[in-house]
């Protein structure tokens, strides 16, 4: 599931190498935290617009990043890390 088919037709020059890393990591983590019932294509595009919109803002933290995208399907609920992430991205 990485973000990149997703920025085909996105001017990347404005991410460095660690921003789009970043994003990766939140929309690979934003994939695993949605519903199977809405584990689709469709809501996946959704998820990696809000994240590269994000990110053109200036946001380039991966757990923010994800909360936003998942914030814009009304599914922050499920945006909260697990121990093992939260150790991860510390």
């Amino acid at each position: 599931m990485p973000i990149r088919p997703y920025l085909q037709g996105v001017d990347v020059a404005e991410f460095d190498p660690d921003t789009i890393r970043a994003m990766g990591d939140a929309f690979v983590r934003a994939c695993r935290a949605l519903p199977s019932a809405l584990d689709g294509d469709h809501v996946r595009r959704i998820l990696a617009k809000k994240i590269i919109a994000s990110a053109a803002y200036g946001e380039r933290d991966p757990d923010r990043l994800r909360v936003a995208a998942l914030n814009g399907l009304d599914l922050a609920a499920v945006a909260v890390p697990t121990a093992a992430e939260s150790a991860y991205f510390s």
